[in-house]
């Protein structure tokens, strides 16, 4: 998913399941949860220190990548700078861990729900990839993960394998359900990776470069 070479290779990672229930809700195996990071402003006092150091790193590393310094995301939790080291050892760990829940928060938006109609089910994917994906959190969660995330070995992978990788999987199982038998030279997962690309086009490119993410007549939603 992540647009580097060394993430589309092909890694060893655990497939997802047939699922046996109607609709497909992705999981991963770490569960954090969730803080309000969708609006930024006072810290929620609702919130336990934890996660409000985590909220609050999530929106300053998205501003402002590694370089963020430990004293902004304390102002950001209305907290001291010495709180975060209860919690977090430093700030190595503090930026995994938020990079994970933005990932994860991303994840548990997308939904694969088949019916008897595989055209419309795959639309219905390609739209909801597309808002997955393409959003302003989203790109700049992008942003940060391919500008940071190799200065620690191993750690792009594993967000490969939490994010995308998840998504990609889900969409090859169930592509291998609807292909005729006697398939040949067809394979699930080629086509599952082939179409989530035509899903985004060049949109998250515009995007990133603040172009906008419609670049011809007609866009998916």
């Amino acid at each position: 998913l992540y647009a580097a070479s060394d993430l589309h290779a092909a890694t060893p990672g655990r497939r997802l399941c047939a699922p046996q229930r109607q609709v497909w809700k992705l999981e991963v195996t770490m569960r954090l949860t969730k803080a309000g990071t969708e609006q930024a402003g006072a810290p929620d006092p609702d919130l336990s220190t934890r996660d409000r150091i985590l909220s609050a790193a999530c929106d300053v590393f998205l501003r402002h990548g590694y370089e963020s310094k430990l004293a902004e995301i304390a102002d950001e939790a209305g907290l001291t700078r010495q709180t975060n080291y209860v919690y977090f050892k430093d700030k190595d760990q503090l930026f995994k861990e938020a990079l994970r829940r933005l990932t994860h928060d991303f994840m548990d938006r997308f939904e694969l729900v088949p019916n008897d109609d595989p055209f419309d089910t795959l639309l219905r994917v390609a739209i909801s990839y597309r808002r997955t994906m393409l959003g302003p959190r989203e790109i700049e969660t992008y942003r940060v993960t391919m500008a940071d995330t190799k200065r620690f070995d191993g750690f792009s992978q594993e967000i490969y394998e939490e994010g995308g990788q998840q998504m990609l999987f889900a969409l090859e199982n169930y592509i291998s359900g609807i292909l005729p038998e006697g398939s040949r030279g067809l394979s699930a997962a080629h086509l599952a990776e082939a179409f989530l690309a035509l899903c985004l086009g060049v949109s998250r490119e515009r995007l990133l470069v603040g172009l906008g993410g419609k670049g011809g007549k007609q866009s998916l939603a």
